[in-house]
């Protein structure tokens, strides 16, 4: 999957996570600031990934296979920013820019292990939920 996919599976996650429901092309436009044909087509795309379902004029839908790749994406975002947030100290701006570009790049196994590192956190520096990894559930 390339960067600009997961993207669009994180933008679809935070839209529902904030209560968007059903999430729409005009939210995905507007959280990614898109243009409305630019999401149709990527929306195609995922669907014919098998991680979404996609029906016009309706609603976008993760996949069960969607919901985990959307799961994994947002926990690699999410450590990433309680890494550099937390650990080494970055400004907002600086947390922001180092997570969106060190997510696409985290594989699951580097995710548990800076999970573990970081003592499995549950909540990211804007207090949202980090889901949990394989390494969390062992730690219970």
């Amino acid at each position: 999957m390339k960067g600009r996919e997961e993207e669009y599976l994180r933008a679809i996650w935070s839209l529902e996570e904030g209560g968007v429901n059903p999430v729409r092309v005009r939210d995905i436009s507007a959280v990614l600031d898109v243009t409305p044909p630019s999401v149709v087509q990527m929306l195609h795309r995922l669907e014919a990934m098998g991680l979404i379902e996609y029906s016009k004029h309706r609603h976008v839908a993760f996949t069960e296979e969607g919901r985990d790749a959307g799961a994994a994406i947002v926990r690699y975002h999410r450590l990433m920013e309680v890494l550099f947030g937390g650990v080494m100290e970055g400004s907002e701006d600086d947390v922001e820019m180092l997570s969106c570009g060190a997510e696409h790049f985290i594989t699951p196994a580097i995710a548990e292990k800076l999970c573990t590192y970081l003592n499995h956190p549950s909540e990211c520096p804007h207090g949202k939920a980090i889901p949990p990894g394989r390494c969390c559930a062992e730690e219970r």
